[in-house]
């Protein structure tokens, strides 16, 4: 029986995770642009950042937490870099790392979790 409650909880942490990035992820989809000027991150890459650091964050392995949170960063910094747009922002490349961080924070706090989302979005 235990093992069952591990996966409620954890199916729990993914779906919190999953909707937190959905939320950040529509959001920026709305506002990223097309073409060859549009920004970097929308409805799939927020989700996945999210679920992949509750993902990290479930195996209690913190050197996979950092090693995933360092992914985050070097993809959002060539993102950038190779970014086109007359507007030199960094907001979502912030907000996408900060997707990936509320994805670890729905692990030890859901409500938490959703509550950043929400103000971040």
């Amino acid at each position: 029986m235990a093992g069952f409650e591990g996966f409620s909880t954890a199916a729990a942490v993914l779906a919190s995770a999953t909707g937190c990035g959905l939320l950040m992820g529509i959001e920026r989809e709305r506002r990223k642009g097309s073409g060859p000027d549009r920004s970097l991150a929308g409805v799939r890459s927020f989700t996945l950042a999210s679920i992949g650091g509750a993902a990290a964050a479930l195996t209690a392995i913190p050197a996979l937490v950092v090693v995933g949170a360092l992914l985050v960063v070097v993809l959002t910094v060539v993102a950038y870099a190779r970014e086109r747009s007359s507007d030199p922002g960094v907001t979502t490349e912030i907000a996408l790392l900060l997707a990936y961080l509320i994805g670890i924070t729905s692990v030890h706090d859901q409500l938490l979790a959703s509550a950043l989302a929400v103000m971040a979005t």
